[in-house]
C-alpha cells in the first residue's frame, strides 16, 4: 500500500505525467487510482527508496500471492520511472 502511494504521488507529481501514465499496466493504473495518498505522510520520498522498498516486498512475497503480479508491474514502473528522471 505504502509503496503504491508513493509510486501514485511519483507518477501524478512529474512534469512527463501523459508519457508516465501510458508506461502503466492497465492493472498497475486501476489499482494506484484507487490509492488515497492522503494518509502518505512522506510526499518527497525519494524513488530509488520506494524501489528498494518494492525489492524487499517482492524478495518475500510468494509468487502465489494474489498481489505479487501487480508487485512486478510495480516495479516495472518504478525502473520507468527512473530511467525517465
Amino acid at each position: 500500500m505504502i509503496v503504491g502511494q508513493r509510486v501514485k504521488h511519483a507518477v501524478m507529481s512529474s512534469s512527463n505525467l501523459h508519457q508516465n501514465l501510458a508506461q502503466l499496466s492497465p492493472l498497475l493504473s486501476i489499482w494506484i487510482e484507487s490509492l488515497d495518498e492522503s494518509s502518505l505522510h512522506s510526499n518527497g520520498c525519494p524513488l530509488p527508496d520506494t524501489a528498494q522498498l518494492l525489492n524487499y516486498v517482492i524478495q518475500f512475497l510468494p509468487e502465489s500471492h494474489q498481489d505479487y503480479q501487480l508487485a512486478v508491474h510495480m516495479v516495472d514502473a518504478v525502473h520507468a520511472l527512473l530511467d525517465g528522471s
